[in-house]
Formats: structure tokens, C-alpha cells, sequence
């Protein structure tokens, strides 16, 4: 039987209820490979159980040092931060010891992450990281169409977790579906939306969460709701919407868009407009959301 060592935020010893998605996935990782009766060892990425939290990147070389020769696959799950300061190296000491080495991202953003956040040598620390690894999982497909011309192997791992333990399944279906996220693309909002137009009117989809990355959303604003026919707007990125204004409808709002105050917006916006107006026009294009705001 082949061993693993998994690698990646476990629970906070000292106060458990301080969790996240990150370490609630990474549990239900450790729960499987012990449900299957897998064979592994663990490292925790964790800053909070390390003794002195501004010493835990020695502590997690050290242990890397002496894990990695140990095993025969390593699993390294990390976030965006844990790619930059470990996964190169996770990488090159793995391969020295030939080892099978898997890299698993959580969450989205990573795309932005990599382009604007790492530079110079921890960018090409990471993109070392990602072309020598034998797999690359991404949680979203939307990552894997980016990462796909730099990285090796890139495959699909979903986000999953297990039923509650209350679900009755002789329930009648309520045709319920909630969906509690950020609302943006590379979180599938858009496969949610095509979704639901096969379905019958019978169906209803609640969706709640942050909007988008940097959009700016001043007071008394209206955008779209949940009804049976799904009328949610999808804002970009670098959005600005003015105070009282009004996004309504199943309508997409483009990258680096400016909304002035009270416009009703009720059509797709491109990227780089700027918005006025009751049954909003687009009055500028190619703008920067900072020309305005």
C-alpha cells in the first residue's frame, strides 16, 4: 500500500470554531483517506498550533525535510499565500527523492494572485511549482482553462462536503437550490444561471454573497433578486455602482464599469463603460474604474 503525506491547514487546537472552507476541506480529506483506510502521514500548515507563529515557515521546512523521503506520494493543499512560500519547494524535494507530488489549490482568485500579487522569484518559484508537478487540481474549472499553458496536468477537484446528518432523504424535493458564495464567475455563478434556464418554473434559486472582486457598491442600491425566472445580474470585476442606482435582470456587467447614481440598468454592459441614466446608455467606453473613483 502506497503512503501519502498530506499537506495543509488542519483545526485550531486552541479554539476549534475558528475555522474556515480551507480547513474544513482539508478535514474532510484527512476523514476520507481514514474512511478508505489509506495510509498517511499529516502536516499542518496551520500557523495558529505552532508554539512561535512567526517561526512556523522553519518549522514546516524542517518537518518537509524529514517527511517527504518517508512516503511515497506527497498531497500538498494550500491557498494562494501557502503556494508561494511552500509548494516550490514541496516540489523540488519531492522530485529529488522521486516522489509522486500533488498539488490541490483552494478556492479561486488564484488567477489574480498569480498575475498582479507574485513577481520576480516567487512568481517563477510558483510557476516552477506548477509545470513539475505530476497533478494539478483546481477547485474551479475556470482555473484550469487559465493554468492549463503553464501548468502539468491540471484536473478538477470540487469543492464537496458530506450531507448533514439530519438529511431526510423521503423529504419531498422542495426544488430549492441556495447558493451561498461569492457571486462571480469562477465560482460557477454563470453554469448556475444556464442551468436553470432547462429547468421548469417550478424550480427557485436563492443566491447570496459577496458580489465580486473590488466593486465598490454605495448606499441604497437595487441589484437584480431571486424570482422563478432567475433575474441576477453578474457584476465584474472593478466595478463601481453610485448611490440608488438600480442593476435588474438576468444582465452582465463588465469589467472596469462605472455606474453613476440612480441609473437603471437593465441590459448587458461591456467592459470599460461608463453607465447613466434612466434605462441606463453607456455614454464613454474604455475607462479605468480609478479615472472615476
Amino acid at each position: 500500500m502506497k503512503s501519502y503525506l498530506l499537506i495543509g491547514k488542519c483545526r485550531t487546537v486552541s479554539n476549534p470554531t475558528k475555522t474556515g472552507g480551507v480547513i474544513v476541506l482539508f478535514e474532510q480529506l484527512i476523514s476520507d483517506f481514514k474512511r478508505t483506510n489509506r495510509k498517511f502521514k499529516v502536516l499542518d500548515l496551520n500557523r495558529r498550533n505552532y508554539p512561535i507563529s512567526v517561526l512556523v515557515l522553519v518549522f514546516v521546512y524542517i518537518k518537509l525535510l524529514f517527511k517527504i523521503p518517508r512516503v511515497d506520494i506527497v498531497f500538498f493543499n494550500g491557498t494562494a499565500a501557502e503556494y508561494k512560500y511552500y509548494s516550490w519547494f514541496v516540489v523540488v524535494y519531492g522530485k529529488l527523492w522521486k516522489k509522486k507530488v500533488v498539488l490541490r489549490k483552494f478556492a479561486g482568485n488564484f488567477d489574480n494572485y498569480f498575475e498582479n500579487d507574485l513577481s520576480g522569484i516567487s512568481r517563477k518559484a510558483v510557476k516552477f511549482a506548477l509545470r513539475n508537478a505530476d497533478v494539478n487540481y483546481f477547485e474551479t474549472k475556470y482555473l484550469i482553462a487559465y493554468f492549463k499553458t503553464i501548468a502539468n496536468n491540471c484536473q478538477w477537484f470540487p469543492n464537496v462536503r458530506p450531507s448533514s446528518k439530519g438529511y431526510n432523504s423521503n423529504k419531498k424535493n422542495s426544488k430549492r437550490f441556495v447558493f451561498i458564495s461569492h457571486v462571480k464567475r469562477d465560482k460557477g455563478i454563470e453554469e448556475i444561471l444556464e442551468a436553470r434556464k432547462k429547468l421548469p418554473n417550478s424550480f427557485i434559486i436563492d443566491i447570496y454573497g459577496p458580489v465580486t472582486y473590488d466593486c465598490h457598491i454605495d448606499q441604497n442600491v437595487t441589484i437584480g433578486g431571486t424570482s422563478k425566472k432567475v433575474e441576477v445580474p453578474i457584476l465584474g470585476n472593478h466595478v463601481y455602482v453610485g448611490a440608488g442606482a438600480k442593476i435588474l435582470g438576468p444582465i452582465k456587467i463588465g469589467d472596469n464599469v462605472v455606474i453613476g447614481a440612480n441609473a437603471v440598468v437593465v441590459k448587458d454592459i461591456p467592459d470599460g463603460s461608463l453607465v447613466v441614466g434612466i434605462r441606463a446608455k453607456v455614454i464613454k467606453t474604455n475607462i479605468l474604474k480609478s479615472e472615476y473613483v
